[in-house]
């Protein structure tokens, strides 16, 4: 009688379980963060991943729009540095990007220019199976799509581009003299 019951219950349960491991099966996910909180959040969740570098495709100053430069410098490049996390970045050459390519040693980081008129409202940041997208204050939110199909797809792109981009010593060949 008793194993009868506990098999209702599991064939009770079964379906929600099913769920559940569909989660971990590979079956891509989202998680959406907005605001501040939510943007220290997904830094965590990049940290935690266990990754030793990670690919960015950025305009380097948005960041700003939801925290402060010394909560950027002093806590999320120096966990970037703590964990020895190396940073690829791909950025438009501007005054300020050329000034955040001057610390790349020391920060363990390497930039390449893409052409000062390139937009990138939104930042990307391709680490492991997972992909981060990061939009302006204005929309405020970030989304990391967790797929290894995703995430080979938009690296794949990001190895195109960084082929094509200028190292910061060769970018005055374009003649940009800062934005």
């Amino acid at each position: 009688r008793r194993l009868k019951e506990r098999m209702e219950v599991f064939a009770d349960v079964a379906p929600e379980l099913e769920v559940i491991k569909d989660l971990f099966s590979g079956t891509p996910t989202m998680t959406f963060y907005e605001g501040t909180e939510g943007f220290k959040r997904m830094w965590k969740r990049i940290y935690r991943s266990g990754v030793k570098e990670y690919f960015m495709m950025t305009s380097a100053v948005g960041y700003l729009e939801y925290v402060r430069e010394p909560y950027l410098l002093k806590k999320i490049i120096a966990d970037r540095l703590r964990l020895k996390i190396k940073s690829h970045q791909l950025v438009p050459e501007n005054r300020e990007t050329k000034k955040i390519a001057e610390r790349d040693i020391n920060e363990m980081r390497e930039t390449r220019f893409i052409p000062k008129s390139v937009k990138l409202p939104a930042a990307i940041i391709i680490f492991g199976d997972e992909v981060a997208f990061i939009t302006t204050r204005r929309e405020n939110a970030m989304i990391i799509v967790a797929s290894g199909d995703v995430a080979v797809t938009l690296k794949t792109m990001f190895e195109l581009i960084w082929e094509c981009s200028k190292r910061p010593e060769s970018a005055a060949e374009w003649g940009a003299g800062g934005a």
